[in-house]
């Protein structure tokens, strides 16, 4: 196994607030002066915002100032509240700054002018730390208008920084500010006080914060001279009024590494060999982990009519419809149903105290925080002792995975007999979770009534969307299999069945969308998608370790294609889509070992009615927007929530029309929610970016394209997952949120009425706006229910066609298409 945990050196930058008492120091004194051209720069009538001292501490970021030296997460004041309902503390568990949000720089004094500067932001990819013993070496050069782009606004007195992609994962950054920038006198913007004193070489500071700031802002403006001196841009030192260095989070660490860690384990024939000791605190017995059992096949008709959990969730009505039109059409006879169970880890709390509180737990203890008591003069004997113990090589955990593997369920304490690394946060350093349970996951299968031929039949994992359950494949599902797929689906976890307390409860995302979107506790919310994802992987690795162990044999899989060969396929909608996106990237991306990776490959993957961006996404969607808005306005703003308990209680609104009669009554606080929305937003892509869609779709291309064939398709002004996010009313623009962006990310041929022709392996239908977004999955018009049929038929065909071969031949009706 390769590259199981990504290991590097921590900063050991650390939080300045309060760090204006910090003056150890030469040459100092009580009034500084500094260089004239420093002089100069604090005299503009505008500067930017940035304050280590005093009342009014102003740390822009992304910064390494803000991150925290014992674990490499970020370090943000939370003013005493750790608890992860605060936007702060749940940022603080992550591993790095977000890859996909903007950066914004604020200014103070005449202010600036609305525009789009052409200069004066210079941004470099470092090959190292600036903590490192070496020397930092520039790897990419970030060009202005190429790599992203440049918004100032006279109205906030700031400038956006809009990146063209996602910054890559786990990866060091530079970023200088100019004097090239100017105000809205066309005069150029100057420093702050506390950035003279970083940038002065009449102080140095020798102790503390301030001498690490010093020292690194310095090594940053070293960096930024000596590009210059090469000629690779044109900046002069005298010129920087700003810089910073920071460090991006990891994408996909924790399910990357949960998938070699399972592999490791499966591979042994024991999980609980790997999930040992206190990684399994419950002992849960593992020993079924990833095995399947079937009930008896049935014929379509028989199953639908005895399913009551598609009753529960779609009514008697829905049945009765799918029913008559399914006996009416030509599959009539032809399709098998077999309900069944999945044995899979499950890594959340299910009790009714910590089930929306408690995120994953890390099965192990941070190797930042071992490498850390490692270089201690105080506890690096009592560490090394317990590691030798457990049978583990201190001097190969910093590059051997074999041996980082062996920390999982191994604890460790301090010389002082405390804990160490007592909170277990999931981070690239501590990436594995513990696993809580193992839960009897119910599946569906739709299999051909006539089995093909022995080892020929190619299995599809189908994933449902949000608030929906696996018994919605019961409306396509025939399509598919007389196409020649078998179809096989689970519910999402606190969907369908899979709901706590039963079905239909506020523990179920069937009836409360925030059971799942857990917008009060922004990791629980993020390792409720990480679940999902890690459910996807589980349920592909269990068809080829039951298949392997003879499962399939009495059963309708009987026939299935060799799945380690020829791999399966996968087809999301909506989440399911963008949960799928994730796992299929960190389920292809290779551990190293051929036996893993064949369990865990899909061969194709088609994403319906899918998005990238998560946060951005949601606040932009028509359907639950409004939900996500006033459930955010409530918890941030005592105005609108006194107006939400007061107005639209009383009154009975929806959250629609409360935000709506609110921002008419109160069209002052419109700035007020909007801000308040956008800092959501940061807040919650930042704890996000680890498992969306949008960062981990970097790991389905290579250096020649994607690494497997993938289909997507949109309908046009989807009202649940957005096309994109453009000069929406509140929030403004999300560049990389909603469908298009993903499948620009992706390098995917548009399919247009007048451009139709499909490259066969890189194609993204894009479906008129008589579609709707779930008529992939039955036709919902009743205004145009033929073309609302023809639409669904169509995006059937293709699925089909594509999904067969792993290749999408032709279109079939183009007058459906925009």
């Amino acid at each position: 196994m390769n590259n199981i945990f990504k290991i590097s050196l921590i900063t050991s930058a650390i939080l300045l607030a309060g760090c204006g008492d910090d003056t150890n120091s030469s040459g100092a004194s009580t009034t500084p002066q500094y260089e004239d051209y420093i002089q100069d720069s604090l005299a503009q009538d505008t500067n930017i915002k940035f304050n280590l001292s005093g009342k009014n501490i102003s740390v822009p970021i992304p910064s390494f100032a803000l991150m925290d030296a014992t674990d490499g997460t970020l370090g943000l004041p939370t003013d005493g509240n750790n608890d992860l309902t605060n936007p702060y503390a749940a940022m603080n568990t992550v591993d790095g700054w977000s890859t996909s949000m903007p950066i914004i720089m604020e200014f103070e004094g005449v202010g600036l002018a609305d525009g789009n500067p052409k200069s004066g932001v210079y941004i470099i990819k470092i090959d190292k730390s600036l903590t490192s013993a070496e020397a930092p070496g520039i790897k990419k050069i970030l060009v202005a208008g190429t790599d992203f782009d440049i918004y100032s606004s006279a109205m906030t007195d700031s400038f956006t920084i809009s990146f063209r992609d996602s910054l890559d994962s786990g990866s060091e950054y530079i970023l200088a500010l100019s004097n090239e920038l100017t105000d809205v006198d066309n005069d150029p913007v100057g420093m702050s006080s506390s950035y003279a004193a970083l940038k002065s070489k009449t102080t140095t500071y020798t102790k503390g914060s301030l001498a690490q700031a010093q020292q690194v802002t310095q090594g940053v403006e070293q960096i930024f001279a000596g590009a210059n001196a090469e000629g690779a841009i044109n900046l002069n030192h005298e010129s920087i009024i700003y810089s910073t260095w920071f460090s991006t989070q990891s994408v996909g660490a924790s399910i990357y590494s949960t998938k070699a860690a399972s592999a490791a384990g499966i591979g042994a024939k024991d999980l609980s060999l790997v999930w040992k000791g206190s990684a399994n605190p419950n002992n849960v017995d593992l020993a079924a982990a990833y095995t399947m059992s079937f009930g008896t096949a049935k014929d379509y008709v028989v199953a639908l009519t005895e399913d009551d959990d598609y009753t529960t969730f779609f009514g008697q009505s829905n049945k009765d419809f799918l029913l008559a039109q399914y006996q009416s059409s030509p599959y009539n006879g032809t399709v098998n149903v077999t309900q069944g169970f999945v044995q899979l880890p499950y890594y959340l709390e299910t009790n009714q105290a910590e089930w929306n509180s408690q995120p994953f737990e890390s099965a192990m203890p941070s190797l930042a925080k071992v490498s850390s008591a490692l270089s201690s003069e105080v506890d690096a004997a009592t560490i090394v002792q317990q590691l030798m113990a457990a049978n583990i090589d201190p001097s190969l955990l910093a590059t051997d995975p074999a041996e980082q593997l062996k920390l999982i369920g191994v604890d460790l304490t301090k010389a002082d007999g405390s804990v160490l690394d007592e909170e277990r946060v999931i981070t690239r350093y501590a990436p594995v979770p513990k696993i809580k349970d193992l839960h009897a996951v119910e599946f569906l299968l739709f299999t051909p009534k006539t089995l093909p031929t022995a080892g020929t039949m190619p299995i599809v994992i189908y994933q449902h969307g949000i608030t929906s359950a696996k018994e919605n494949a019961y409306h396509f599902a025939a399509n598919l299999v007389n196409q020649g797929v078998a179809v096989i689906g689970i519910d999402l976890p606190l969907h369908g069945t899979r709901s706590l307390d039963g079905i239909l409860n506020e523990r179920s995302a069937n009836v409360n969308l925030l059971a799942y979107l857990n917008l009060s506790n922004l990791p629980v919310a993020r390792d409720n998608v990480r679940q999902s994802i890690l459910d996807i992987m589980g349920l592909r690795a269990s068809l080829s370790v039951s298949q392997g162990l003879g499962i399939f044999n009495p059963t309708e899989l009987a026939t299935a294609a060799n799945t380690t060969v020829t791999n399966p396929r996968f087809v999301g909608h909506s989440l399911g889509g963008i949960t799928g996106v994730s796992a299929v990237a960190q389920a292809n991306k290779t551990i190293g070992d051929v036996a893993g990776d064949a369990i865990y490959k899909f061969s194709s993957a088609a994403f319906e009615n899918a998005g990238g961006q998560i946060a951005t996404l949601l606040l932009g969607s028509e359907s639950f927007g409004s939900t996500i808005k006033h459930t955010v306005a409530i918890s941030g703003d005592a105005k609108y929530a006194a107006y939400a308990s007061d107005v639209c209680q009383t009154n009975n609104y929806d959250a629609a029309m409360c935000l709506g009669s609110y921002l008419t009554t109160n069209p002052d606080q419109g700035m007020v929610l909007a801000t308040l929305f956008n800092q959501f937003a940061y807040a919650g892509q930042t704890v996000l970016d680890t498992i969306d869609p949008f960062t981990n779709a970097s790991d389905l291309l290579n250096d020649s394209g994607l690494v497997l064939p993938v289909y997507m398709s949109q309908a046009n002004s989807d009202a649940t997952v957005p096309n994109d996010v453009i000069n929406d009313p509140i929030i403004g623009t999300a560049p990389f949120a909603g469908t298009e962006p993903l499948a620009k990310k992706l390098g995917l041929n548009a399919l247009t009425a007048s451009s139709n022709t499909p490259t066969g392996v890189s194609d993204f239908a894009k479906f008129n706006d008589v579609a709707q977004h779930s008529t992939f999955i039955a036709p919902q018009s009743t205004a145009n229910p033929q073309e609302d049929y023809n639409h669904h038929m169509e995006m059937q065909t293709q699925l089909g066609d594509f999904l067969i071969d792993n290749k999408l031949d032709s279109v079939t009706n183009s007058t459906v298409l925009e």
